[in-house]
């Protein structure tokens, strides 16, 4: 009788294969650096021409995985010279850019091994997971752009130079969410990489080529500090958190130095996961398991506060627990292994002071207990964490830990739930388990966040995007983007010494009777709080000036409207679009009704009679089309790749801040306000001091239009001086600007200190005017509409999960 076959471990013993892990080789990556010398090129044309001043050659820090590699890094002094290059270099033309990124993804499609070796060396991140999500989802992306024909190239706009400064953690779907809206939108683009992922970099760099797309548009370079001159930069985007920037030696800029037109932070965060009564324990743990442990615990999707109902919070634990130690943890490059266990010593060590730290707050700490595979020279063990949370404000969720956790917090009812999970600094990602439909729907409509799954984690696809919201940044992918590289936005006309014309000598005098302006806010007129009047000279009529005492509104003042607006905003965001309507068309009615008054206001402004009269009918057009809209800010449904259904909300930012132009006076009044208003936010105006006396004038419309208080305010004085609150109130959710370039020096550091100010605390920031005014005259088209939108809303995408019971 013939012996019992061996098993298949007694067969891989026997062959010498190992059991424990799958390790992929690094053989070709080491081959493709090697056939090109084993040098990372960077700063386009640069290495034809041997090394530039103000760059040095650097050995790559891991010989052990490339050896011999060298980089060329270079120095913040050098790079204003690679961003004046970038700025000459060709863009394409409209029908060239969806080509070149349908060739982009197609090439990415064949080099797509390689792309996720390079990106699992750079990261760390599980050679698994970078071939399976991160190189699938960014060639899906470029042939989502692609196929974005109705974006083009605008001919006519001067698009600048769009700079991005990538993540450590997932430096390729950075580099194509910026690449892609940029090449559609006429940017040439600077990648400033840090040295770490200048593989990553490379790579990409060598598919664009033979992509086709043409020299100097895509550019890159290693750095290890922040340039100091981005004077020539049109698009800053940074994909990185504060401890990364504080790393690079970033110092806050002057408010005296030239900014980029646009610019903006996608942080890293956390998410949040609430787990109802009624939902699938079992589901729910694994999937929110599987999510904790993506990209090493550092991707804004991975949740770190588990939000479990009182009711099952013991089964929960068990289960997590049970499920937590079928977990492996190795190297990055071992293809079994669940999740890579290589970070920084000092990450370690920082992560074992923020634990102490909670043990000693009374908290539960356990290992998740996963296996180990293979071994990492560079790095240490990051393994998942497991913990209670004393309270809502635990440091387990000031995002100051680095790596894989999980921290529960029990809590009672769905409206603790929404709030708890509300009270925190970012707002990236949520996800909501319940079996109840409705409830999981009226979950998401109130948690504030981005991206809400329902009865799922980590669901991604580039036809719905992702952003963040509160302190995790703006919209960083989907078709949302492309808004944010117009080069100025709203259509605009040249300004000149004529612009503000002689007002038509055979009119009447206007001001014949000393007037006495408050401001307005919280439903009605105020006097400021400095009971002083600054004296504007305006153009008489009959010939020379005349002056008007204008309040002079100071920082208490404009606080006090922003708190007004606060209250004010709650119950018009939840007023229905018709409520919302009819107080706009009732604006318009009333302000068409007074026609002839605001023309005679209007017409120190104008050349004639007719012109203001003009302005003031286009006013009402303009109230009357914002009403219009209230009830076309539609979400849609989206059908992803993925077998699920995905709701796209839009909704109101909340209190909007708006420094208005001294450019028609009226007709950007009406336009800024009703936009504000139609998209359900409340709205703070500050209108320019020479012409603040229009806005002051149509307090009285909004007294006798039934405009819930709050909801508009206006505070006059000196737009230099007052703006800035905009910037650093925690209340203003989006800071709208409609100064122009031809500005004073004064106005444009107010205006650079109030995008930093900002920025810094990731707010919506929109600069509508370019080199020239707003044409508001041309702003009613679907295409603007969109830009107000796009500025007045936030992004919210529910994800429904679909069942398998008509999958056959």
């Amino acid at each position: 009788m013939s012996s019992a076959a061996p098993s298949t471990k007694e067969a891989f013993l026997a062959a010498g294969l190992p059991l424990s892990s799958a390790m992929e080789s690094l053989d070709p990556l080491r081959k493709w650096f090697a056939d090109r010398g084993n040098v990372i090129e960077t700063g386009g044309e640069s290495g034809k021409h041997g090394t530039p001043v103000g760059v040095r050659t650097s050995t790559f820090e891991e010989p052990d995985q490339t050896p011999g590699l060298t980089v060329k890094v270079w120095l913040p002094d050098a790079l204003d010279g690679l961003f004046q290059s970038s700025e000459k270099a060709p863009r394409p033309s409209g029908k060239t850019g969806p080509a070149l990124l349908y060739s982009l993804a197609r090439n990415m499609q064949k080099n797509s091994g390689i792309l996720s070796l390079t990106l699992s060396a750079d990261s760390k991140r599980g050679i698994s997971e970078c071939r399976k999500h991160d190189v699938p989802l960014a060639i899906q992306t470029a042939y989502h752009f692609a196929g974005a024909s109705t974006h083009s190239v605008d001919e006519s706009a001067k698009a600048g130079v769009s700079c991005l400064i990538p993540s450590y953690h997932s430096p390729l779907l950075d580099i194509i969410n910026h690449v892609c809206p940029a090449v559609l939108s006429g940017h040439s683009i600077v990648l400033l990489s840090l040295p770490q992922v200048t593989r990553t970099v490379a790579v990409l760099m060598d598919i664009l080529q033979q992509s086709g797309f043409p020299s100097g548009l895509v550019t890159f370079a290693a750095i290890q500090t922040l340039p100091k001159n981005i004077d020539h930069i049109a698009f800053l985007h940074i994909c990185m958190d504060d401890k990364e920037m504080a790393a690079l030696n970033a110092e806050p800029r002057k408010a005296s130095q030239l900014l980029p037109s646009k610019i903006f932070y996608s942080k890293s965060s956390r998410s949040t996961a609430i787990i109802t009564d009624t939902a699938d324990v079992d589901s729910a743990v694994a999937s929110v398991l599987e999510a904790a442990v993506f990209a090493g615990g550092r991707a804004n999707s991975c949740p770190t506060r588990i939000l479990v109902q009182e009711t099952i919070l013991e089964r929960f634990q068990v289960v997590l627990q049970a499920k937590s130690k079928s977990l492996r943890c190795g190297s990055h490059l071992d293809k079994s292994v669940d999740y890579a266990s290589t970070i920084g010593t000092d990450t370690v060590k920082k992560n074992v002071e923020i634990f102490t730290q909670v043990i000693k707050e009374g908290a539960e700490v356990w290992y998740a207990n996963a296996g180990t595979s293979g071994s990492s020279a560079s790095g240490t063990t990051n393994q998942l964490l497991l913990s209670t949370a004393t309270s809502p404000a635990s440091v387990l969720f000031s995002g100051e830990y680095s790596g894989p956790l999980m921290a529960i917090l029990p809590f009672r009812t769905v409206k603790e739930a929404v709030a708890l999970a509300n009270n925190g600094a970012f707002g990236a990602s949520c996800s909501v388990w319940s079996e109840n439909t409705a409830a999981a729907l009226e979950i998401a409509r109130n948690v504030k966040a981005a991206t809400v799954w329902i009865n799922a984690h980590n669901l991604s696809d580039a036809v719905v995007g992702a952003g963040g919201s509160l302190g995790s940044g703006w919209p960083v992918s989907g078709s949302e983007v492309l808004y944010d590289f117009s080069p100025s936005g709203l259509p605009t006309f040249s300004l000149s010494s004529d612009a503000m014309g002689k007002a038509d000598r055979a009119s009447p005098e206007p001001f014949l009777l000393d007037r006495t302006y408050k401001m307005y806010y919280g439903g009605g007129q105020k006097r400021p709080e400095s009971g002083t009047s600054v004296p504007v000279s305006m153009p008489r009529v009959g010939g020379g000036k005349t002056a008007i005492q204008v309040p002079d509104g100071g920082q208490k003042d404009l606080k006090n409207a922003i708190d007004a607006a606060v209250a004010g905003s709650t119950a018009w965001a939840k007023a229905t679009p018709f409520n919302r309507s009819q107080i706009l068309f009732y604006l318009a009615e009333n302000l068409s009704g007074r026609l002839d008054d605001f023309t005679t206001v209007l017409l120190p402004f104008h050349k004639s009679r007719s012109d203001a009269a003009k302005e003031v009918t286009a006013s009402v057009e303009a109230l009357f089309f914002w009403a219009g809209q209230c009830d076309k800010n539609n979400g849609q449904v989206i059908t992803p790749s993925s077998a699920s259904t995905v709701m796209h909300l839009r909704e109101p930012l909340g209190v909007v801040g708006a420094v208005l132009p001294d450019q028609a006076p009226l007709l950007s009044f009406a336009h800024v306000m009703g936009a504000a208003l139609a998209f359900g936010n409340a709205v703070v105006v500050v209108p320019a001091l020479q012409t603040a006396v229009v806005a002051l004038e149509f307090c009285q419309i909004l007294e006798t239009s039934d405009v819930p208080a709050g909801v508009v305010n206006i505070i006059t004085g000196r737009p230099d001086a007052l703006s800035p609150i905009f910037g650093v109130h925690s209340a203003v959710s989006a800071v709208w600007v409609f100064w122009s370039s031809a500005s004073e020096s004064a106005a444009a550091a107010a205006e650079n200190a109030l995008q930093l100010a900002t920025l810094a605390r990731h707010k919506v920031f929109w600069r509508a005017a370019g080199a020239g005014a707003v044409d508001w005259s041309a702003v009613l088209n679907p295409g603007n509409v969109g830009l107000f939108r796009h500025y007045a809303t936030q992004n919210k995408r529910i994800w429904l999960p679909a069942l398998e019971s008509f999958a056959n």
